[in-house]
């Protein structure tokens, strides 16, 4: 009876072990297969998803944007297991939105000097929820965001100057 109950209890022990080394590797991002929402690579693709457009958009007026993930600001708000062990995470972030003027494009340097008050840029966050979901279909793995859109980043700009 009484190894019944030693057996049931180392049983219980390991259990408990491995439920609280899966939630502090969800939680704090630990995981030995490289991928969470703090992953450099991820950043990169989360970058490129969130500002490709609206980089082009502003180079074509005359505008510099330098865009940067802010580390310290992004958390897994979920992961979630998928097929073939692989996870599907939920993350949020902080990025960091510089713009400049094209020193050639005079309007542009007068609109940036007028705003950033002879800074020579604007420098602005917005906060962004992404997905990142692990596959094999040639890519290690997805990432969906919303784009910053030019109407978000001039609404931000006028905030901050106010």
């Amino acid at each position: 009876m009484y190894s019944l109950k030693n057996i049931l209890v180392i049983i219980s022990s390991i259990a408990i072990i491995l439920f609280v080394g899966d939630s502090f590797a969800t939680k704090y991002n630990t995981d030995a297969s490289g991928l969470s929402c703090i992953n450099s690579d991820v950043e990169k693709v989360l970058l490129n998803v969130v500002s490709n457009d609206l980089q082009g958009e502003l180079a074509k007026r005359g505008y510099v944007l330098s865009v940067n993930v802010i580390k310290e600001n992004t958390s897994t708000e979920d992961r979630k297991f998928t097929i073939g062990n692989k996870s599907k995470y939920t993350c949020n972030t902080t990025i960091d939105l510089k713009l400049k003027a094209d020193p050639n494009n005079i309007k542009a340097v007068k609109y940036i000097t007028d705003v950033s008050k002879s800074k020579g840029f604007v420098s602005v966050t917005i906060d962004r929820d992404f997905s990142i979901t692990e596959n094999d279909l040639g890519t290690q793995y997805w990432v969906r965001s919303l784009k910053i859109t030019e109407g978000e980043l001039i609404s931000l700009i006028k905030q901050n100057t106010n």
